[in-house]
């Protein structure tokens, strides 16, 4: 890993709380169980050789560092949430505002 990609890294995992390992160990999860759900039939046979369970929120769109902001963190968790990514109060700060387009312009043909 660069210096650069290192020190990014470190300040990550600060501004989240989390210790290095957290992060890669939350990365790297979310990323074998998501190709998993998505069919790779060598990644669902590591799962199963080493008797972990497919993570149940590994079939949802928001699955992956979303979790970390959710509001229904813990709950989906543990199966208890059907729903989807909704951003919790205390993490609200951290969203970039949405842009509004001007509706002159956006009914102008392309």
């Amino acid at each position: 890993m660069s210096d650069e990609c290192a020190c990014l890294l470190k300040r990550y995992a600060a501004l989240w709380n989390m210790t290095q390992s957290e992060v890669l160990y939350e990365a790297t999860r979310s990323h074998i169980h998501k190709q998993a759900e998505a069919g790779c039939i060598a990644t669902q046979n590591l799962l199963d050789v080493h008797r972990i369970k497919t993570d149940n929120r590994s079939t949802k769109d928001c699955y992956g560092f979303k979790c970390r902001t959710c509001k229904f963190d813990k709950l989906c968790r543990v199966g208890l949430h059907e729903g989807f990514w909704e951003c919790a109060d205390r993490y609200k700060h951290l969203l970039t505002p949405h842009i509004v387009i001007n509706p002159s312009i956006a009914d102008q043909p392309g």
